[in-house]
């Protein structure tokens, strides 16, 4: 009888210890993390629908990584930048030459009444402004650099504000027989939209060379065109009208929105640029590069403001 006892106390006691063990085990995945970590943490929160919701991105320049573009970091051009690291570039291109450009008029000979609606059409090849020597209408970019040369290609940094190409849409208007802006830049994705806002007819000559598109279309009063398939490259897209001859324009394409035309007083103003080590370049319709070749100049941005003072155009 003893012996039975103890037989079936034995049983009694492993039955209860196995009982209590399975108890532990299903408390701890049901109320905390298992010794492999919150999977809910490492894989994404799943929803009360079982719907996962990804992680936000993990990348050091902003949301969609370095280059922008969701998914994809090509790290073999694109200069180091971290998250908040972005400059602000500024400074005034000046004439350089002993004397001012005279300002002179075009020979409108065809639509005067129309053309000369605002007066004489001034010439834009050097337009400078005499009371600081301020020259409009020069082209202002960064590009990455590639072993000391200017990569119009090269993938860079892009600050949050500018991932979306923004605005969708530039315009080139054609108001009094003149191209209005004369210089314009424009970025990939963006579409142009070449307007003709007069009450007499105008004809768009592009010439986009091996890249960029090259049209030739006559448009009538009061309408526009739009067009699209830009890409990035060294030479400018000029602009002509063979009905008014003296109306000329030029466009730059660029991957990346550090670009900026200087205004009336010869000023430029680039925001959010990464910094690094890139590129500095400088071109006017009439003068061609200034300071440098089509490999700009070393510029080291930093954080913050970037003065780059006075920029010297001589003729």
């Amino acid at each position: 009888m003893r012996q039975l006892y103890r037989v079936w106390f034995s049983t009694m006691s492993a039955v209860l210890v196995s009982t209590a063990l399975l108890g532990c085990s299903s408390g701890s995945n049901s109320g905390g993390s298992s010794a492999a970590g919150d999977t809910s943490k490492s894989r994404g929160a799943t929803s009360s629908t079982g719907a996962t919701t990804p992680m936000a991105p993990t990348g050091k320049t902003g949301p969609t990584g370095p280059t922008g573009k969701t998914g994809r970091t090509d790290t073999t051009t694109t200069p180091p930048a971290a998250q908040g690291d972005w400059g602000t570039l500024s400074g005034q291109i000046v004439w350089g030459g002993k004397e001012l450009p005279p300002v002179t008029f075009i020979n409108v000979d065809k639509d005067q009444a129309h053309c000369l609606g605002q007066g004489q059409i001034p010439r834009e090849d050097y337009v400078v402004n005499p009371k600081n020597k301020g020259v409009r209408w020069a082209m202002v970019w960064i590009a990455v650099d590639n072993e000391g040369k200017a990569d119009v290609k090269g993938k860079m940094p892009t600050h949050p504000r500018f991932e979306r190409v923004s605005p969708a849409k530039v315009v080139l208007d054609q108001p009094y027989c003149r191209f209005e802006p004369h210089v314009l830049g424009i970025r990939e994705g963006q579409i142009l939209e070449i307007k003709n806002s007069s009450p007499i007819p105008h004809n768009t000559n592009l010439i986009g060379g091996a890249l960029n598109p090259t049209l030739n279309v006559l448009l009538a009063p009061r309408t526009s065109k739009e067009i699209t398939g830009w890409k990035a490259a060294v030479p400018p897209v000029p602009i002509n009208c063979n009905i008014h001859g003296w109306m000329r324009g030029y466009i730059r394409v660029f991957n990346h929105p550090y670009f900026a035309v200087s205004d009336a007083d010869g000023n430029f103003k680039i925001e959010n640029a990464p910094v690094g080590k890139f590129r500095l370049l400088v071109w006017h319709p009439e003068a061609g590069w200034v300071g440098s070749d089509k490999n700009g100049k070393e510029l080291q941005i930093k954080p913050g403001t970037n003065d780059l003072g006075k920029i010297a155009l001589t003729p």
